[in-house]
């Protein structure tokens, strides 16, 4: 007795066997196009990311400095004097050495401290008005000045600072450190960073490119006077814009790298 099976041909296996395959081809390549879909989104979000906290790191500091502050200034690099302890003058003793009382305002100043103390000078003038430059030698936290908190900040060996200066009362006195921000390359590759005087460079925001393009620069500042001119002289400087410029090796559909760039100015303070 025989039985007949049914079975499929050689076409309809081929036929299958194709169909199979551009499925196959077309599920890979909707996988790729969201794959390169992802990694430009997400090189994308990181240069913006890395664009943003760079700007508010160096606009926090900038805003607090006024052009007496500024050390050096460069296209890539800007030092300058950021304050870290405040008080105001309230009793000034120029003997040897030199002391000036400052109430209270925000933490102690400690020995060692750098700091500038105004100078008004001839009180009709702001012509020669200045900043005294000196380093605590002795500080005594338990002085009161008009019922308040005082600290007893002494200077010695420099008392050719103080003499010709009249140091009033509720004169600023500041204590600061040098920074310098920059673009700086370390640990095999670049950062946007901070160096303190005559110590280590501490990264910030990073890795970035260490240029954008040939000859135009990650992080550029341009410093500006009153009138927004562009000037080279830090006693000058009422303005500096900092550009912040970063790329990614991801690429998108046309074949550019992905880029992202953010620009702002900062006034400083009086």
């Amino acid at each position: 007795m025989r039985t007949n099976r049914g079975g499929f041909t050689l076409i309809e296996l081929l036929v299958v066997a194709v169909l199979g395959a551009l499925l196959v081809v077309a599920s890979y390549k909707v996988l790729i196009i969201n794959q390169r879909t992802y990694t430009v989104q997400n090189a994308r979000i990181a240069g913006q990311q890395i664009s943003r906290a760079a700007l508010d790191v160096l606009t926090a500091e900038l805003r607090e400095i006024n052009p007496s502050d500024l050390v050096s200034i460069g296209d890539e690099q800007v030092t300058f004097r950021a304050q870290r302890s405040f008080g105001l003058a309230c009793a000034v003793t120029l003997g040897n050495p030199p002391a000036v009382t400052t109430v209270r305002v925000g933490d102690w100043f400690e020995v060692g401290d750098s700091i500038v103390v105004y100078a008004d000078n001839q009180a009709g003038s702001s012509a020669d008005d200045e900043w005294i430059v000196a380093q605590v030698s002795s500080s005594d936290t338990t002085q009161v000045c008009n019922a308040q908190e005082a600290n007893r900040l002494a200077f010695a060996g420099q008392q050719a600072a103080f003499l010709a200066d009249t140091v009033l009362e509720g004169a600023p006195v500041r204590s600061f450190v040098h920074y310098t921000y920059g673009r700086f390359d370390m640990a095999g590759g670049s950062y946007i960073a901070r160096q303190i005087q005559g110590g280590s460079v501490e990264p910030l925001v990073g890795p970035v490119p260490a240029s954008f393009a040939t000859g135009v620069p990650t992080l550029e500042f341009v410093y500006m006077d009153g009138t927004g001119s562009v000037t080279a002289t830090p006693a000058s400087v009422r303005q500096i814009e900092v550009r912040v410029r970063v790329r990614s090796d991801a690429t998108n559909a046309q074949g550019e790298m992905i880029a992202d760039s953010l620009m702002t100015r900062v006034y400083l303070r009086n």
